[in-house]
């Protein structure tokens, strides 16, 4: 008990000195049935929950829109969070959406538009998909072998796989995943209950959560690609392609952006030029970064949360115990005595 006393006062000085340091959280699918290994983009539905239940008990949820106007106007609201998902599953409608409906939280999905109403996986879910419906004892490829004869041997060899295709381009990537359908012996199943888990959405579902007035959208290329593994036309063309998909498919024009896995080495300086021609000018990585009213709109940073962060680790984050712990102890107490006094 003295223990759990001492980290909620933690707790409460770092939500105290960081109040006007503004969170954006990362999410990407959540799930209600269990996977034959974790994957971190994929969140157990309890614990998504129990997140949520915990921001709106002690944090100020709020749009991006009102982030962004926030910065605009010189005043970030105090111990804001904003919530954001990545790629645009349907596990967002069917599970994330039923709870930030009941708990009234706003949210953004930022979709790859060329996957919303074709069914087909996003690439590291197709990876996943093969692997943990394969029956093979080891996967033989051109950059090494991979047992596969247990659920944590199938997850490290996706984990190695998925993290060597994120160097490769758009299209080796796809050829890869053909050649291991064939190897693995594996065709993907739209009727399977694991595919339609990982699936993506449709504009129907995405135009109901749009018209609930707490759901917006925003973009994330057309295909899901790494833009810095493109050359400049097929960049313009994700971007443009996106633009296209989301301006008719939605009554409202969104300028919100996130690029695909979002670290600085996943796009140039020259994407943003391109971005903002096409009318996206909130532009939001996953670099783990802090807003203020000193942020550019054009260069959000965000925090990844995945199947790996438990409650405890999770307060944290919320609570910005990263950024105190940075802090000499007597610049903590320095700054804890220079707000009350």
């Amino acid at each position: 008990m003295i223990d759990m006393n001492i980290e909620h006062f933690k707790e409460r000085i770092h939500s105290y000195l960081t109040r006007r340091k503004a969170l954006i959280l990362i999410y990407h699918g959540v799930i209600s049935s269990s996977l034959e290994f974790d994957m971190w983009t994929q969140l157990p539905l309890p614990n998504f929950e129990c997140q949520m239940d915990y921001l709106r008990q002690h944090f100020r949820v709020i749009s991006l829109q009102q982030l962004t106007e926030g910065i605009s106007g010189n005043s970030v609201p105090e111990n804001a969070v904003c919530l954001t998902f990545d790629d645009g599953f349907a596990n967002n409608y069917h599970h994330a959406y039923p709870v930030l409906k009941k708990f009234n939280l706003p949210a953004t999905i930022f979709l790859a538009t060329g996957h919303v109403d074709q069914g087909t996986l996003f690439w590291p879910e197709h990876l996943a998909y093969l692997l943990m419906k394969t029956t093979r004892k080891e996967l033989v490829v051109s950059f090494g072998s991979f047992p596969l004869n247990s659920p944590s041997l199938k997850k490290k060899a996706f984990i190695f796989i998925r993290d060597h295709l994120k160097a490769q381009h758009p299209k080796e990537i796809e050829l890869f995943l053909r050649d291991m359908e064939q190897v693995l012996g594996i065709q993907l199943n739209a009727e399977d209950p694991l595919y339609a888990e990982l699936g993506p959405l449709n504009w129907l579902q995405i135009r109901e959560m749009h018209d609930s007035g707490l759901i917006s959208f925003g973009g994330h290329t057309v295909n899901h690609c790494i833009m810095s593994r493109l050359n400049e036309d097929e960049a313009q063309s994700e971007v443009s392609g996106c633009r296209g998909h989301l301006d008719e498919n939605l009554p409202q024009r969104t300028n919100l952006w996130a690029y695909p896995n979002g670290r600085f080495s996943d796009f140039l300086p020259d994407h943003k030029e391109m971005l903002q021609h096409h009318g996206f000018d909130v532009l939001l990585t996953t670099e783990p970064e802090y807003v203020t009213t000193c942020s550019e709109i054009s260069q959000l940073g965000r925090w990844g949360i995945g199947a790996d962060i438990k409650q405890a680790h999770f307060r944290r984050i919320v609570h910005k115990c990263n950024w105190l712990s940075q802090m000499s102890v007597s610049e903590k107490f320095g700054q804890i005595l220079g707000n009350i006094f």
